[in-house]
């Protein structure tokens, strides 16, 4: 788009990722709404140090949904109703 407009950008990557740096850009809180940096910083810093941890988490989370689901209809064909989850 920028050469498309006449414009030139020697590494557009570099310029992106400069632009969107999470741990820079956090210090600049622009609004009243926004989210405060620290808290932002820790949660990127958790994602960094440990990105599976939210994953598994989440397929934890599944399994539990799961395995309850299984249940549910176990114990209603045992009692002969039907149960829906």
């Amino acid at each position: 788009m920028a050469e498309e407009a006449g414009h030139t950008a020697a590494d557009a990557d570099d310029l992106l990722r400069t632009a969107f740096d999470v741990p820079g850009a956090t210090g600049a809180k622009r609004s009243t709404g926004s989210t405060a940096p620290a808290e932002v910083r820790r949660v990127y810093a958790a994602h960094t140090v440990e990105p599976g941890r939210f994953e598994r988490r989440r397929l934890a989370r599944e399994r539990m949904r799961r395995g309850a689901r299984e249940l549910d209809e176990t114990l209603a064909h045992l009692a002969g109703t039907r149960v829906s989850c």
